[in-house]
């Protein structure tokens, strides 16, 4: 009896903690997570002061071990070099499982990857994975385009379309 009671207990505080738990599964509409990074120049980034700017921020998270990361790149910079209006960001993810390993992602691989690409955008370090858990972003690449309100008007899971017409029409958006 004893054992079965500490077995219902036990099944009953799993069962209210997934009712309760977080949902982060970022969808267009919502208001976009606030965060804090770092940049990989050492600057500090918050995404609050960024919105007072008054641009729409493209996210896209991303990893140097990603191969679809890799080959999304150079769409999203050539993006970066049309739409002066928007303010892109990349964020690097590190601590994701693949495999049963988490994967750590450094600064020094970041840069080595980036220049071998000729790509320059300002980088965002996610060092813990914990900005891209906010943004459901556990899949890479992810992208994310959020309005001067702060509100989130763009999400892709996966390499973008750049002729994606929902999203030119998130890029166009002041």
């Amino acid at each position: 009896m004893k054992e079965y009671l500490i077995k219902y207990i036990f099944v009953s505080i799993l069962t209210i903690s997934f009712c309760f738990s977080a949902d982060n599964n970022i969808k267009v509409g919502d208001q976009a997570p606030s965060f804090f990074l770092t940049t990989l120049a050492g600057r500090k980034f918050f995404l609050s002061d960024e919105l007072t700017i008054g641009k729409p921020i493209l996210l896209n998270f991303f990893a140097t071990w990603c191969g679809p990361c890799k080959k999304e790149l150079p769409d999203i910079y050539a993006l970066s070099k049309e739409y002066k209006n928007v303010s892109f960001y990349l964020i690097d993810v590190s601590n994701l499982e693949q495999n049963g390993k988490k994967l750590v992602e450094k600064p020094k691989d970041v840069i080595a990857l980036l220049e071998k690409m000729k790509i320059n955008l300002p980088v965002l370090m996610d060092k813990y994975g914990l900005i891209a858990e906010k943004f459901d972003a556990i899949v890479l690449p992810k992208t994310v385009i959020i309005n001067p309100g702060g509100i989130v008007i763009f999400v892709q899971t996966g390499i973008i379309d750049k002729k994606d017409l929902k999203l030119i029409n998130a890029l166009q958006t002041n």
